[in-house]
């Protein structure tokens, strides 16, 4: 654990403006830390959450093209930002999208995962995209060069560090 002070307050406008609005409050990074035995559970546990991973990919893919196009996703195992830790992450790309139509997807997928009770963020700076999470999933629908990007990246799993390096020898269908 590290106490943001000095330099580092005055370098990052964030931690500066918060340190100015609340000098009373201090300012404190946490590590994370690898899950200890108990926190961790089997890798089929592991397996079956990149399952419903998947379950959720196709979902919003068939919303997407309205069942008419079948995924060619590309699914793989990603190591976790703490240590221990595995998530899945599914890609699939649609080509061929003109703007107007990239704009609709855009459009349509946020109005469906808002009505699904998901947290969405839309933005239209940079690269077009949807930015929603739900239930520690999230999904990054992207339009960029007639391409429509939908990543779902599912939650987290503590496995601890030897099922992490198990996990992403697999290859994931």
């Amino acid at each position: 654990m590290r106490s943001v002070t000095g330099d580092a307050l005055d370098s990052e406008p964030f931690y500066r403006e918060l340190h100015r609005r609340h000098p009373d409050v201090d300012i404190v990074i946490l590590a994370g830390q690898e899950p200890t035995a108990a926190d961790t559970v089997p890798l089929d546990d592991a397996r079956l959450v990149a399952h419903e991973s998947r379950t959720t990919f196709d979902d919003i893919w068939s919303l997407l093209t309205s069942g008419g196009i079948s995924a060619d996703a590309v699914a793989r195992w990603r190591a976790g930002t703490v240590e221990g830790v595995v998530n899945t992450e599914i890609v699939g790309r649609l080509a061929g999208v003109e703007r107007a139509e990239g704009e609709r997807l855009l459009r349509s997928l946020a109005e469906s995962l808002t009505a699904r009770a998901w947290a969405v963020q839309v933005h239209s700076d940079g690269a077009p995209r949807v930015i929603a999470g739900h239930d520690n999933t999230s999904v990054r629908l992207v339009w960029w060069d007639r391409t429509a990007t939908l990543t779902v990246q599912g939650p987290g799993t503590a496995v601890g560090t030897e099922g992490v390096r198990a996990l992403l020898s697999e290859h994931q269908a």
